[in-house]
Parts: C-alpha cells; sequence; structure tokens
C-alpha cells in the first residue's frame, strides 16, 4: 500500500542516501575552480581528501571545515575565503559606482581592479607566510586589523 508510512519513510531514506553520494561525487570532479556557496554541501575533512580542483572559492562563510581547510592546504590547492572574496566584490561594486559617477572607462577600471586584487592577495599571503597562517585566516587578521584601526580614529 503506497499509503504506508513506512514507504514513505523508506523512500525518503533512499532520496537521501542518493543524494549524499552525488554530493559526494561533484567533490571528485577534476575542475579548475570550485565554488562553494552554501553549508548543506560543507566541505569535510572527507570532502578535502578527494577534492580536484586548482582552487576553491568559498563564497558562505563556515562552508569549509577547518579540518578540511587543513587538507586543502597540504594538498596545494588554493582557497579564497569568503571574507577575502567579498573584500573584492565590494572594491568592484565601488570602481562600479566610481565609473558610473566620474565617467571612467571600462578598461581603466579593470586595470584598477586587477591590481588591487593582486596587492590584496599577495598582502594576505604575505601575511599567511608570515606567520604560519591559512589565507582565510590571514583574511581575518586584516579585517580585524582595519577594524581596530577605524575605531582608534573614530574614538569608538
Amino acid at each position: 500500500n503506497f499509503e504506508d508510512e513506512r514507504f514513505f519513510k523508506v523512500k525518503d531514506e533512499i532520496r537521501s542516501k542518493f543524494r549524499a553520494l552525488l554530493e559526494d561525487e561533484m567533490f571528485a570532479h577534476e575542475t579548475d575552480i570550485f565554488i562553494i556557496s552554501e553549508t548543506a554541501n560543507e566541505i569535510s575533512k572527507d570532502r578535502a581528501s578527494f577534492l580536484n580542483s586548482k582552487y576553491v572559492i568559498e563564497m558562505k562563510p563556515f562552508s569549509i571545515r577547518p579540518e578540511a581547510e587543513e587538507i586543502i592546504a597540504k594538498r596545494g590547492i588554493a582557497l579564497l575565503p569568503d571574507i577575502f572574496i567579498k573584500g573584492i566584490l565590494n572594491s568592484i561594486y565601488f570602481e562600479e559606482y566610481i565609473k558610473k559617477e566620474k565617467e571612467y572607462k571600462e578598461e581603466e577600471i579593470i586595470t584598477k581592479l586587477k591590481k588591487k586584487f593582486v596587492e590584496i592577495y599577495r598582502d594576505t599571503l604575505g601575511i599567511g607566510i608570515a606567520k604560519n597562517l591559512s589565507i582565510k585566516k590571514s583574511s581575518y587578521m586584516i579585517a580585524l586589523g582595519r577594524i581596530m584601526k577605524l575605531i582608534g580614529t573614530k574614538g569608538v
């Protein structure tokens, strides 16, 4: 009888296991860039061990477990954390705003953004190397430093 609760329970259990299998397989596909954008598909230490990408971009906070970050770093996969990406996106939004206000040419904006991106990445990576931190922790360190500086200048 299809109205039986047991049928729906088994059906949901099968669906759940199938979905988990598909999600795990998704991490093993070879890609240049893997973008993780939700915590439901977070990168755990198990998934990090068979991740097959050159770069991982984290678009949502806490979608990569700390133990997975270590595995990703040891495997030589570049991780660009959410805070880093959001800083870049804010720069892009600001440059777009300036472009509209001051009649900048698109090539000028792209050149400025590339320069800014490389500068931010180099600074973040430099701090990480000097202090033996991941890019994520380095990004947080820079952000907290900027907040502390702002608090100091505003006298908050």
